[in-house]
């Protein structure tokens, strides 16, 4: 993000509700032993 100059050094991982990402077009999630959440939606763009 720093190569566009973009700040994210002040956030940190968030946990995701339906009620965040209701209004998002793409939820990108990472694996991390939890287990993952289902979020219904766009199908994500090909390579």
């Amino acid at each position: 993000m720093a190569k566009v100059c973009i700040d994210i050094s002040a956030q940190g991982p968030k946990v995701l509700t339906t009620e965040a990402v209701r209004p998002s077009d793409y939820v990108i999630t990472m694996g991390c032993g939890d287990a993952c959440l289902y979020y219904p939606g766009k199908p994500a763009p090909g390579p």
